[in-house]
């Protein structure tokens, strides 16, 4: 991809930062800070603090957010020195490691400096106070790396112990000593969502939660030394530049290495920084170049070609910035897809394999596409067979045909035959309690015979008819006991009309029974009674009224 601004400097370029007023800061191995318009890269002004970094792999260089402090490690590398860059005045130094200082940070609210050094301790000096204000749990070898949160809540350092440490500022409370890489940790990234990156020595790279100090995933697919690492707005992509010129990008919802090779320069990169407000990746090499890329580039060429339809050419597009992907027009357009992919499935499923082609023709140029047009097409030869065997009412051939393959599952044709079975399934309900339906039942599942799954439902309405007969039978035969247990067994009955002309019955039994008691014809009550034991519903009331008779 080619930048779309570039700039070459003499030395090579350690930091690269947006500043708080959006200007573009960078400082040199040589300890020269160069603002610069973030429209032209012309040179607001230099400053020279004049220290020469003949190693810079770790953060030997740090500024405030404000541009007017400038952190860096002596050039004998037995101190750390916070500058007032304006004036290039010392503020003051750390000099209480036990070695040499590895790397420093200022936090990204300009309170503190931070000197890391091979003692593995950390120290945080006051940059109003120019005091120590507190030291971080000490790791137990050198520290290599110093990250901060964006809200300055959080610091984490990396060692050759192969340990991060986590630190909560504000309350300066020591949060986490985290442990899962096998190799000496060398670079950290603070990512949205409590998320933290870090990587080591033979480039295995963790995303942790950094809450629970748990591994949320292992980044795969990173082959080359990683010599620094950025992060988009809202963390959605995470750019790591190495050794041989690569930069490397992720997205961060899933995880996917969206490109191995997304920019190659012929020198190593060496400072990465995003600018948010117009999605630029500011790249500095070892060689002294500036570079400036929009992740973006070619979302406008995408809205040319996608109003022409040239979903071809869009996809060459995507080959070439898979970023695109990730965009508004690139949203809208598979949308497009989507849609046009079903119609063309409802065309296939009328036997319109003509306007289905002509539809999905303009996709058969995208590599990815024509393998599911491709697909698709095959699914139809297959629902050309089953919605032959529909047509014909051979009804378990094409159930058996549909348990052969899931795809069948999706079709139309498969929710057609559903929704017809279930029709005929509650009109052979309704003729299960006609004396007179078995034929007509046997009917309308004549064509389900043989279907495993319809078996079950094809029984329970047979039996249903079966026992609505009985039912019936027992009312003519009188046999009350009989009808009783039925309807008490199946609550179907329940809802037949005889079943509430039974209730009807039996209550016009207890209330003629009640008038016999009254007029003292207890021997007509006792047989009325009788009767009315017959019916579970009325048994144990029918038995009170006897017992009543009987003692009196």
């Amino acid at each position: 991809m080619n930048p779309i601004k570039k700039k070459n400097y003499n030395n090579a370029i350690i930091l690269s930062k947006i500043l708080s007023d959006d200007s573009i800061l960078i400082v040199d191995s040589d300890t020269t800070l160069i603002f610069l318009d973030k429209k032209t890269l012309e040179t607001i002004k230099k400053i020279e603090i004049d220290i020469k970094h003949k190693i810079y792999n770790n953060s030997v260089v740090s500024v405030s957010n404000d541009g007017n402090y400038v952190a860096s490690i002596s050039p004998d590398c037995r101190k750390s020195i916070l500058y007032d860059s304006n004036s290039k005045s010392i503020v003051a130094t750390v000099d209480r490691h036990h070695g040499e200082v590895s790397c420093v940070g200022i936090d990204p609210k300009n309170r503190y400096m931070f000197s890391c050094g091979d003692d593995g301790k950390t120290f945080a000096l006051g940059i109003e106070s120019a005091k120590l204000a507190s030291v971080l749990p000490a790791h137990k070898d050198i520290v290599y790396d110093i990250a901060f949160s964006d809200d300055a809540r959080w610091v984490a350092t990396a060692s050759h112990d192969k340990t991060i440490s986590l630190f909560y500022l504000p309350n300066k409370i020591p949060k986490h000593f985290m442990y899962a890489h096998s190799e000496p940790v060398k670079k950290l990234c603070f990512l949205s969502e409590h998320r933290l990156f870090s990587i080591d020595k033979s480039n295995s790279a963790v995303i942790w939660d950094m809450y629970e100090a748990t591994v949320i995933t292992r980044l795969e697919e990173i082959h080359e030394d990683v010599t620094t690492v950025t992060k988009s707005a809202d963390s959605e992509f995470l750019f790591l530049g190495t050794e041989l010129g690569y930069i490397l990008v992720y997205e961060l919802e899933n995880y996917k290495l969206l490109s191995s090779s997304y920019i190659k320069l012929k020198s190593s990169i060496t400072s990465l920084e995003f600018n948010e407000k117009n999605h630029q990746l500011i790249v500095g090499t070892n060689s002294g170049e500036l570079l400036l890329y929009d992740i973006f580039y070619g979302q406008n060429n995408l809205k040319i070609l996608f109003k022409k339809k040239d979903f071809t050419a869009i996809q060459k597009y995507i080959e070439f910035n898979p970023l695109l992907e990730y965009t508004k027009v690139y949203q809208a357009i598979s949308m497009v897809w989507e849609q046009t992919l079903q119609k063309a499935k409802e065309y296939l499923d009328k036997d319109d394999k003509d306007s289905a082609l002509k539809l999905l023709n303009g996709y058969m140029g995208v590599s990815s596409k024509k393998k599911m047009i491709q697909e698709l097409f095959e699914e139809y030869e297959k629902y050309e067979k089953l919605n032959s065997l529909i047509k014909s009412g051979k009804i378990a051939l094409a159930y058996s045909l549909i348990h052969s393959d899931p795809i069948y599952l999706k079709s139309r044709s498969y929710i057609a035959l559903e929704k017809n079975w279930e029709k005929i399934l509650a009109l052979a309900k309704k003729y299960s309690i006609d004396v007179n339906g078995e034929e007509k039942i046997t009917e309308l599942f004549a064509p389900y015979r043989g279907v495993s799954e319809k078996t079950q439902d094809i029984q329970d309405v047979l039996l249903r008819h079966k026992v609505y007969k009985k039912f019936i039978d027992s009312t003519a035969k009188k046999d009350y006991k009989l009808a009783s247990a039925l309807f008490k067994k199946y609550e179907f009955l329940k809802e037949v009309p005889e079943y509430e002309e039974l209730i009807f019955y039996a209550d016009s039994l207890y209330i003629e029974s009640q008038k016999m008691i009254n007029e003292g014809k207890f021997d007509e009550a006792l047989k009325l009674l009788q009767v009315l034991k017959d019916f579970s519903e009325f048994e144990e009331i029918a038995n009170e009224a006897i017992s009543d008779i009987k003692i009196n």
